[in-house]
């Protein structure tokens, strides 16, 4: 080891610690931190890969362990000496030229480290003067511990480094970073070069090298590239690119770009296009960019897009006329208040004139462990011009659906509230299913006497149908002669409301429910209308609209079971209607009054 004041005497104590070095025939341990220990695999301790596999992709999954020997006393005190950089070296033999200042280092492995930077080869030689190094060996490692998301540096062969301004060369090498996903990086030669404006940063000029995020021993997939520039926590950029799958080259591109920053930060979003939007193969050929726009990392909690989507108007069709569409994205999530969501809004300008407006807003909320708010609600303005516009067949055909669901608890009573809503790419009909209630409030016990009340609340209806409809259109005669027609907007709404009611008292049962159900069509329908005192005489009526309402009390009483085991007899007695229906009805055909009808027993 060397110890160097910056003001004078270094070369004494240097020479101190190079004669005690040779007759100790090793280093000492790091002075700093904790103390490493020797890698398990042999012979240079570098590898840990399995035969046949690639030991440099292994490498770079961890960092390599090495083991200082531990110093005794005198060398400690040297050590803990204020005002000195430290050098440490070890290997199995160590010369030293006081002339040239020369420090030769050989054994599998040895090591140099000056500050934090490390280097490791089966031969090192180091200049005192120059602070250059030069290791050799089948496994050459360099190690920069302020680069923390970088794996370390092997090369095989040689690395020629300046421990003082952090430059050197290597032949090939391999390494990895972490950015989101681990990115493996190789090459046949390389130029390190240190970052002046930021500390702890490596620039890296490559040739002939690859990379890829598979971390196998042979990748399934992987890009070769002529020219590469790898800077260190911050960006990759290479050109031209190729990519292979297995081995078969399958893909060219002319420059790669990599962001190998950690973390959320705001940025340039990766635009969406194909080579055919720079070089049009055919003179009917549409161009198209998606996903141009900037990505906004607002804080620990939101993050934002603003992004925009274009599609050329030249021979357009009255189908496809080209557009132009803006998006903005927001999303939250906030892990210690339970929410998490998403609001976005697109519009959309085509080249005709019309417009379209898309609104998305997703939250999830949990307010405590019995209550929690799930709320999915997307509306668009134009599904004619939303199916149209959309390139994925299966989003054309889909259905856009909003939902809402609020649940909560309260003592033994559950209670759950919420929709849904849906409307049809290509069709302006819209189906609503809100306010849907039910209310569970569990068995309440008092005694003997057990009650279990439940409530139901459902309401649904469609607006504007198109379809299923007897008679769409309604005619107008015009003054000047003639019949004009426009479509009917036809809708419908249904209601059913359920109130349940048992109660037990000891063997005792008695079911008790009340209900009211109601339809109501807001369309022309066709009913045929038979004679009350004689049913032969039929006709057929045209009604503008149509409802029918049924209020419904149903009861039944179930007694003890007798002769259980033998016969197993359980007696019940049933209030019933005479006929099918409520038991009190009113139709279009009642002239919306009201009428009933009797019960019977049925045991």
């Amino acid at each position: 080891m060397t110890l160097r004041n910056t003001a004078c005497g270094w070369w004494r104590t240097g020479l101190a610690l190079l004669v005690w070095s040779s007759v100790a025939g090793a280093g000492v341990a790091q002075a700093q931190g904790q103390r490493p220990t020797r890698p398990a695999q042999p012979p240079a301790g570098l590898s840990r890969g399995q035969p046949g596999q690639d030991s440099t992709r292994e490498l770079s999954k961890d960092k390599l362990k090495y083991d200082w020997q531990a110093p005794d006393s005198a060398m400690r005190a040297l050590l803990d000496k204020e005002g000195y950089s430290k050098v440490q070296y070890q290997g199995d033999t160590v010369k030293f030229n006081a002339g040239t200042r020369l420090l030769t280092l050989k054994g599998k492995p040895s090591a140099v480290q000056r500050d934090e930077t490390m280097l490791i080869g089966d031969s090192i030689q180091y200049n005192d003067s120059t602070k250059k190094v030069v290791a050799t060996g089948d496994t050459v490692l360099l190690r920069d511990p302020q680069a923390q998301d970088a794996d370390d540096f092997i090369a095989n062969g040689v690395i020629e480094y300046d421990l003082e301004t952090r430059q050197g060369t290597t032949g090939a090498f391999s390494t990895s970073v972490v950015s989101g996903q681990r990115l493996f990086l190789t090459a046949k030669r390389s130029t390190i070069l240190s970052d002046t404006l930021v500390s702890g940063r490596h620039i890296v000029f490559a040739k002939n090298g690859s990379f890829t995020y598979c971390d196998h021993a042979e990748p399934h997939f992987h890009f070769t590239t002529r020219d590469m520039k790898f800077v260190s926590q911050n960006v990759m950029v290479a050109r031209p690119g190729v990519l292979y799958i297995g081995e078969v080259p399958v893909f060219w591109i002319p420059f790669f770009f990599q962001d190998v920053r950690s973390g959320r930060r705001s940025g340039m979003l990766t635009p969406n296009f194909g080579f055919a939007e720079l070089f049009r193969n055919s003179p009917n050929y549409r161009r198209s960019v998606q996903n141009i726009g900037y990505f906004f990392a607002l804080n620990d909690y939101m993050n934002a897009e603003l992004s925009m989507d274009w599609r050329s108007g030249a021979r357009s069709s009255d189908v496809d006329p080209g557009f132009l569409r803006s998006n903005a994205d927001m999303r939250y999530r906030w892990v210690d208040r339970f929410i998490t969501g998403e609001f976005a809004v697109s519009y959309m300008a085509l080249r005709n004139g019309t417009t379209n407006a898309s609104w998305t807003w997703n939250h999830n909320q949990d307010f405590s462990k019995n209550t929690k708010l799930t709320a999915r609600l997307n509306w668009v303005q134009n599904t004619q011009i939303q199916r149209n516009t959309t390139v994925n067949p299966m989003a054309a055909n889909a259905t856009i659906r909003s939902q809402l669901n609020y649940q909560t608890k309260i003592g033994p009573a559950s209670i759950n509230v919420g929709g849904s809503r849906v409307q049809y790419p290509g069709r302006p009909q819209v189906d609503m299913d809100f306010p849907q209630l039910n209310v569970t409030a569990g068995t309440l016990e008092a005694g003997p006497v057990a009650w279990t009340p439940s409530l139901r609340l459902a309401v649904s209806g469609s607006s504007r149908i198109d379809q299923g409809i007897q008679f769409p259109f309604v005619y107008n005669p015009l003054p000047g002669g003639g019949v004009d027609s426009s479509r009917f907007n036809a809708s419908r709404r249904n209601m059913q409301f359920a109130f349940e009611t048992p109660i037990k008292l000891w063997d005792f049962q008695w079911q008790n429910s009340f209900s009211v159900t109601e339809q109501f069509r807001d369309y022309p329908e066709q009913r045929e209308i038979v004679g009350v005192r004689d049913t032969s005489l039929r006709s057929i009526r045209v009604f503008a609209r149509t409802f029918e309402t049924n209020v419904d009390w149903t009861t039944s009483f179930n007694l003890p079971r007798i002769f259980q085991g033998t016969w197993n007899v359980s007696p019940s007695i049933n209030v019933q209607n005479v006929d099918q229906g409520g038991l009190f009805v009113r139709t279009e055909r009642s002239g919306g009054r009201w009428v009933s009808q009797s019960k019977r027993l049925s045991y």
